[in-house]
């Protein structure tokens, strides 16, 4: 089965306006270039429904879950991702595969379904690669560390080899994925990082976008972009990427001295013991329409571009805002990389605010963490 991908075209969040704030979005592309065109569902006519195989998987394990990659052939990153209970930015991701960055399909796709208390099955769905079969079936102990953020899977019995060889073992929150809230980690962005999600329903875009991370839950966001580029002209995207060099000055140099924008405050600070500076800038203040396709809408010539990861392949990736709105980012460095973080409450006056209590808890990794003992 083909995963449905949605391009970095589509990378930006949908804008969320609250009074004057618009927390940053990312415009559509033409749309031939929106998705790639998945095949069915895997779960077909001929396939049991949850309720025939068991329950629906506790809402407690939903998510995704990242660890040391095993060193199977399937998977194709030190780091290695499990999700459960569907993806929010796949329809046609089955109940749990394999997913990392630039993964065209989902491995090992299968139903999952809580059997008794405390046991998971697994029904392959979708070998792919892998040397098994059609409804290989797996059984696997599962339970989760006080806070949240540690999900242990001891195999019972598992058909298909190589899942029980990934699946075995304990794994962290990877909070880059929809989640309740909590400490997790990050690994879209390279230095991992961890952090912490005050508890609520959190959507996380997964690994829709290169080098970034995105979490939103109603007027708070949190997201995260390493080594962004600009845009030569704010309103048109095919004059092309601005190309910005290393370094977090070279970033706020661009945002100190591109015209589309204005900076009304900047603050300097640590972040995890490294120089960070917060800064405020209205953008587009000057712009008057017609400018960008806002979110890719050709109907609304209100949007400004302002940035893409350096990395990110597509020429028509772009996240962008409305004319005259506020942007509030905070601005790093480490080891080389310059991580950009828009931490932010949206309030209901149009006003904004950094939100420190998650940016605080942001620590930046020299190696993954290791599994509290048993």
């Amino acid at each position: 089965m083909s995963r449905i991908t949605i391009l970095a075209v589509l990378a930006g969040t949908i804008a969320l306006i609250v009074g004057g704030l618009v927390l940053s979005g990312g415009g559509q592309g033409p749309a031939p270039l929106s998705v790639v065109v998945a095949s069915p569902s895997p779960t077909t006519a001929g396939t049991p429904s949850p309720s025939v195989l068991g329950a629906p998987l506790p809402d407690a394990v939903k998510g995704g879950w990242s660890a040391a990659s095993r060193g199977t052939e399937l998977e194709g990153t030190p780091v290695t991702t499990i999700v459960l209970g569907g993806s929010s930015m796949d329809n046609f991701a089955p109940a749990f595969s394999i997913d990392f960055p630039g993964m065209p399909t989902r491995p090992l796709g299968s139903n999952a379904v809580e059997v008794e208390p405390g046991v998971l099955r697994f029904i392959l769905s979708n070998p792919g690669m892998a040397d098994c079969a059609m409804r290989d079936d797996g059984r696997y102990r599962w339970s989760l560390s006080s806070d949240g953020q540690w999900l242990t899977l001891e195999r019972i019995t598992d058909d298909c080899s190589v899942r029980g060889e990934i699946l075995d073992g304990t794994w962290q929150r990877n909070v880059g994925f929809s989640s309740p809230g909590g400490p997790g980690i990050a690994t879209a962005v390279e230095p991992y990082m961890t952090f912490s999600l005050p508890d609520g329903a959190w959507v996380g875009r997964e690994f829709s976008n290169t080098d970034t991370v995105v979490a939103d839950n109603g007027n708070r966001t949190f997201k995260v972009w390493k080594d962004l580029d600009g845009f030569v002209d704010p309103c048109d995207l095919s004059k092309g990427r601005l190309l910005i060099e290393p370094g977090m000055d070279a970033f706020l140099a661009y945002l100190r001295e591109d015209p589309r924008f204005t900076v009304t405050r900047e603050d300097e600070y640590e972040l995890d013991g490294h120089r960070a500076v917060e800064v405020e800038f209205r953008i587009g203040a000057d712009i008057t329409p017609p400018c960008s396709d806002f979110d890719g809408d050709p109907a609304n010539k209100t949007g400004v571009l302002t940035y893409v990861p350096g990395a990110d392949p597509y020429p028509e990736a772009f996240w962008n805002a409305p004319i005259d709105s506020i942007g509030l980012l905070v601005v790093t460095e480490v080891d080389g990389a310059t991580l950009v973080f828009e931490s932010v409450i949206a309030e209901p006056d149009g006003s904004a605010t950094t939100d420190r209590e998650v940016l605080d808890t942001v620590r930046f990794l020299d190696a993954l963490p290791e599994a509290p003992s048993p």
